[in-house]
């Protein structure tokens, strides 16, 4: 797989149109909230799929009614790549089409 290391001044700029994820301690990372515990399972469930087909899965965990995600390149020394904001851009298009509340 390539990918393309980023910059934090670059990092910073490609935030701007994903407003609601974060970059701290060398990673992407945002908390979604749900309705349910089972809508928030039913989140996981549905990005499965689409996170193995790309072979790049983030750290992320659920607590009851949230879902906690954070992407970085292990590949690249845990750094963040334009790999984590194809699959933040992934995870957010999925919520954003079936899970906003």
């Amino acid at each position: 797989m390539s990918f393309r290391v980023l910059d934090k001044e670059t990092i910073l700029d490609e935030l701007r149109s994903l407003p609601d994820w974060k970059f701290v301690h060398n990673s992407l990372r945002r908390e979604y909230k749900f309705s349910s515990f089972e809508k928030a399972i039913a989140f996981m469930v549905e990005c499965r799929p689409k996170i193995s087909k790309e072979n790049h899965h983030p750290n992320w965990r659920n607590l009851f009614d949230k879902v906690f995600v954070e992407y970085t390149t292990h590949d690249a020394g845990d750094v963040v790549t334009d790999r984590d904001f194809t699959m933040a851009t992934t995870l957010e298009c999925t919520y954003q089409v079936g899970y906003r509340i």
